[in-house]
């Protein structure tokens, strides 16, 4: 039996192994993630071997907490990167700083929305907005950036902190850009729109944007199932 490919759950990186002579375990050549081999009917799977996170140190979690309640994106960011120097290992202070995105960068790019992580996800409602480039770039960095993989490796459960990291995108983007748009929250002559009416709004535009998601040949099935789920859970929290 020829060896059979095998791909990386947490980077996608392409092993090819003998089903025959399935080892255990193995350390994917790429990211060094602890997987483990499966068959799958005539394929293999990769799965990544799920571990307890250890306990968060005490000076992480400080300074974590420092950084949550500074309102200078700046500062705040110096005090993730301190919480990083203290455990490079921390899964804690890798996801502030994975969610923190480029917010660091407001003083010096004043207005420019991209900085904000979840903004990623326009191109998914106003799509004609952007070049096959700009595209690539973003699902480069919503699926591939190697910041949301270290954050995934150390998550122990890569599976669970796609779903949680799709849905805090989600979530804050019909919160920010969405609810607190005032063309969706007030109509004609600047009256507030009912609840009712702001509902129906939002559920249109993600009817468009889970639309976007299943047009867009760069995904995998599984990256447009967790994207739409984590966008009709943004709908039903946020709208």
């Amino acid at each position: 039996m020829p060896n059979v490919p095998a791909v990386c759950p947490l980077c996608a990186h392409v092993h090819t192994l003998d089903p025959k002579s399935l080892p255990e375990h193995l350390a994917c050549e790429a990211c060094g993630a602890a997987l483990t081999p499966k068959a799958h009917g005539a394929a293999l799977l990769l799965e990544q071997v799920k571990a307890e996170r250890p306990e968060e140190k005490p000076e992480v979690v400080a300074l974590l907490e420092e950084a949550e309640r500074e309102k200078r994106p700046d500062r705040a960011h110096k005090r993730l990167l301190r919480a990083l120097e203290a455990d490079p290992e921390s899964f804690a202070a890798h996801r502030a700083l994975l969610y923190h995105g480029k917010l660091h960068e407001c003083l010096k790019r004043p207005g420019d929305y991209s900085l904000i992580k979840c903004y990623l996800l326009h191109m998914y409602e106003e799509p004609q907005e952007y070049t096959g480039e700009q595209r690539d770039a973003k699902v480069e960095e919503l699926f591939r950036d190697p910041q949301y993989l270290r954050t995934r490796e150390l998550s122990g459960d890569a599976e669970a902190f796609e779903t949680e990291y799709l849905r805090h995108l989600a979530c804050e983007y019909f919160r920010i850009f969405l609810r607190g748009r005032s063309g969706i929250g007030r109509g004609m002559l600047g009256f507030s729109r009912s609840a009712e009416t702001i509902r129906r709004i939002g559920e249109g535009i993600a009817r468009r944007m889970r639309d976007a998601v299943d047009d867009d040949e760069r995904l995998t099935q599984a990256q447009r199932d967790a994207l739409n789920d984590a966008l009709n859970q943004a709908l039903t929290q946020e709208m």
